[in-house]
């Protein structure tokens, strides 16, 4: 895998040394939207080919372009309700910090296909888009990338036949591994021209890469 400009781990480290570069307002004209769609784009992370990130001052960890290998591509994982849950921690180490990205979410199929695909989810690190609301206060921020440095490995994946609760669906939690070290960044940006522009490129994962 390879990372087509500069922004990298030890950049990364580095503007955080830097300590505070900025503030936050709270915008009451147009207030930071909750939400997501309800659907995932997961792919395995050693099928990525390329990731391009902006050369824009101040956005160089904002992700333009990511690029799988030749026949590879993504898959939609839908959701309803409140069956997917991102998230995304700090977490502070003794000589530095880290990041712990995660991902629980259902999966509403139970055929002999999918048990087949959730043994692969349990043994291959994966990456995952979410797609934020689609609101002016999320700015560059309405796709974000979950796992794009160390892919998520499966902690849980667990079904009950007579749950109500779960609607009798898998329910899969994805985390940054404990070991090995953690994210060094937390979740990415991906953002490139206008809202149309980037969904087009997040929906190109969809289609086998050539």
């Amino acid at each position: 895998m390879s990372y087509d400009k500069l922004y990298n781990p030890l950049q990364a480290i580095q503007r955080a040394c830097e300590g505070l570069t900025m503030g936050a307002e709270i915008n009451c004209a147009d207030p930071l939207t909750p939400g997501i769609r309800k659907r995932l784009i997961g792919f395995n992370l050693d099928d990525i080919a390329d990731v391009l990130y902006s050369v824009a001052v101040g956005e160089e960890n904002v992700i333009v372009s990511i690029t799988l290998q030749v026949g590879k591509l993504g898959w939609v994982f839908d959701g309803i309700k409140q069956s997917i849950v991102p998230t995304q921690e700090l977490v502070p180490q003794p000589t530095s910090n880290g990041w712990k990205h995660g991902v629980l979410f259902s999966i509403f199929d139970i055929s002999s296909q999918q048990k087949l695909n959730l043994q692969g989810m349990a043994t291959q690190s994966t990456v995952w888009v979410v797609e934020n609301a689609n609101d002016s206060s999320n700015a560059n921020s309405i796709f974000e990338v979950y796992g794009l440095g160390r892919g998520l490995e499966a902690e849980t994946i667990t079904r009950s036949p007579v749950d109500t609760e779960s609607g009798a669906a898998y329910v899969v939690q994805l985390n940054t591994p404990d070991e090995g070290g953690s994210e060094v960044v937390p979740v990415e940006s991906w953002f490139d021209t206008d809202y149309l522009t980037t969904l087009a490129a997040v929906e190109k994962l969809l289609i086998p890469a050539v």
